[in-house]
């Protein structure tokens, strides 16, 4: 305690003394520069972070123009869609309409072959009453100018000759018939008579009253003759108007249907050409989805791993707020593209919608061409609907190759659907991680501020420590003074005592270095 107490007398004595056997203030400064270092430091990763967060802001405008590009591209499709809605409404309505035209030409037709089977039921009884009156058609040379009329009508113009000429008879062709047969019997009958008298003169010598008689009641029964004939003609022609007038109507009514599905068939031809164009573009849309998957995932892991490396580097409040507006922004993005992926299978689900109508049409077709296959069956075959067959075989190869398409994009899409789920599962756990990854912050944080409490009390210790320094400076500066003063009195009183006071030997502290020791050492603990 004595060699103690000497060290401090000395020490507040002598200042300089105290400065060279003090071993705490450099560890104290030093502190301070680890201090100052570590502030840079976080400063320089503040920066940083900022730099990342401000980079974060570009790819998220990014991916709001990516956004806003594909939502223009969907309200085309849709436009597109819609369109192919309504086109396919309109070629519904007039199906129906040519089905239901298709059905009274039917029925119109069967009218119109039972009446020509009763005309030629009628025309068979005529001529067998002509042949008991002895009075023959000559049924082999009318026919064949009838025949060489027909091939003269067929092969004058085969191109602009309707599908349905060749099943319908040509207008007047029955008048020109029955002129026919009335001009060649009225020949006959003249020839006959004169063949009668002829005989008759020459092989009976009849007196000339019963000649005339004779010839009077052969007269009167050819007048009669004549009179059922040609009431039975009128008859007939009036019947053969009708039906003129009749297969007429069902000509045009055929024509008309023949323009109906050509029309049809043109707008069968467009709705292809804008079904493949759907595909062509459904398929640049999924490559681009593809695309901007992979790029999405690629930059989500980055702002995952910057996030990573801002949490590990920014331990202070605004960077962590700064970093969760991030985080917020990149869950809105997802959120918005998992909408855009519920619009697009809302697409494909109005896609198969569409293709599921334009099976109903083909069906319809099919019918049609079913129906329009048995007229030609009953009517004769005709070249013009074995090439719409035809046409109409090719046209259902390309709709098989179109379901063959369809079909294959349909497992594209449900494989890209499975890679949605995987991808949506990922999100999630990297969503946990990210949770985790936030305790980890808010521990590291609480962390920090407990550390920075330290530092504070430290500070207030170092500062204490050179307060109490500064004063005992002062008060070794005073005790010197006092000192010289005290020297000079004795040496100019003559004094023959020692220089130093008793109060001031090496064995007793002053109450002033006592209070001093006090605090150091209440400091120091």
């Amino acid at each position: 305690m004595n060699a103690n107490s000497a060290n401090l007398q000395v020490q507040a004595v002598n200042p300089t003394v105290y400065e060279k056997t003090s071993s705490d203030l450099p560890a104290s400064f030093a502190e301070t520069e680890d201090l100052d270092a570590r502030v840079e430091l976080r400063e320089r990763e503040l920066e940083e972070a900022r730099s990342r967060a401000i980079q974060m802001e570009k790819t998220m405008r990014w991916w709001s123009d990516c956004t806003a590009n594909w939502r223009e591209k969907w309200g085309k499709v849709r436009a597109e869609r819609n369109k192919a809605r309504e086109e396919n409404r309109q070629l519904k309505l007039k199906l129906e309409a040519a089905v239901k035209e298709i059905s009274n030409l039917k029925r119109e037709k069967l009218t119109a072959h039972e009446i020509q089977v009763k005309l030629q039921k009628e025309v068979e009884k005529l001529e067998r009453e002509l042949k008991k009156d002895k009075r023959l058609i000559p049924s082999a040379r009318v026919e064949p100018s009838l025949k060489e009329e027909s091939s003269e009508f067929v092969a004058g113009d085969p191109k602009n000759s309707s599908v349905f000429e060749s099943t319908v008879p040509r207008l007047g062709a029955e008048k020109q018939f029955i002129e026919q047969i009335l001009q060649k019997n009225e020949f006959y009958q003249g020839q006959a008579d004169d063949i009668d008298a002829n005989v008759f003169e020459r092989t009976h010598s009849v007196p000339p009253d019963d000649r005339r008689r004779s010839r009077q009641n052969s007269r009167k029964q050819e007048n009669v003759f004549d009179i059922e004939n040609s009431q039975l003609f009128m008859l007939i022609r009036t019947k053969l108007e009708q039906t003129e007038k009749l297969l007429s109507e069902e000509r045009s009514a055929k024509q008309n249907l023949v323009e109906e599905l050509d029309n049809l068939q043109s707008d069968l031809t467009t709705l292809k050409l804008k079904n493949e164009d759907l595909k062509v573009s459904q398929q640049d849309y999924s490559q681009e989805l593809a695309r901007l998957r992979s790029k999405h995932e690629k930059e989500v892991g980055e702002l995952n791993a910057n996030l990573e490396e801002a949490y590990g580097s920014s331990n202070r409040s605004g960077n962590a707020t700064k970093i969760n507006e991030l985080r917020a922004e990149v869950e809105r993005l997802q959120v918005e593209n998992s909408q855009e992926w519920s619009k697009r299978e809302k697409l494909e689900s109005d896609k198969l919608n569409l293709e599921r109508e334009n099976k109903k049409l083909r069906s319809q077709i099919e019918d049609l061409t079913a129906q329009l296959s048995d007229i030609s069956k009953t009517t004769k075959g005709n070249s013009d609907i074995i090439q719409l067959q035809t046409q109409l075989e090719e046209k259902t190869r390309e709709q098989q190759e179109l379901k063959h398409t369809f079909n294959k994009v349909r497992k594209q899409l449900q494989e890209k659907a499975e890679e949605l789920s995987h991808s949506k599962k990922r999100i999630e756990q990297h969503e946990s991680e990210v949770r985790k990854l936030r305790a980890r912050v808010e521990e590291l944080k609480i962390e920090l501020t407990k550390a920075e409490d330290e530092v504070d009390s430290q500070s207030s210790n170092l500062r204490r420590v050179q307060r109490s320094l500064d004063e005992q400076t002062e008060l070794a500066n005073s005790y010197k003074v006092q000192m010289e003063h005290l020297n000079s009195r004795l040496r100019a009183g003559g004094a023959a005592g020692p220089t130093v006071n008793s109060r001031y030997k090496t064995g007793r502290k002053t109450p002033m270095q006592l209070s001093s020791d006090s605090e150091e050492d209440l400091s120091f603990k």
